[in-house]
């Protein structure tokens, strides 16, 4: 059963981590698991919040359209479910090291 909620889940990310609404809450409501039952199966599963696979998930992205495109960076910040640039760019330096335009080579 965890192995089919994690592709459950993981599915559902995959398919929807562009949407700056993405959240436990509503991967909880979409798919009929308790949030709390999420959290631990993330926890105990893969080692880390749901919140921060998430997360990766999109700077992952992020660098794919960086290195792949002309788009602007705020503009990628959107594209991979980032409300706002500068949360875009504060996330993609905690987890790469770099500033977006670093990364790019600007």
């Amino acid at each position: 059963m965890q192995s089919y909620a994690v592709t459950k889940i993981m599915e559902y990310v995959n398919s929807h981590y562009c949407e700056a609404s993405l959240s436990l809450k509503l991967i909880s409501q979409e798919l009929g698991f308790q949030e709390n039952y999420i959290s631990r199966l993330f926890k105990t599963t893969c080692g880390e919040n749901l919140s921060n696979v998430i997360e990766k998930l999109r700077i992952e992205k992020a660098c794919e359209l960086l290195k792949g495109s002309d788009l602007k960076i705020a503009e990628i910040a959107e594209c991979v479910g980032y409300a706002s640039d500068i949360s875009f760019r504060r996330a993609f330096k905690k987890i790469t090291g770099l500033t977006p335009g670093e990364y790019r080579g600007e």
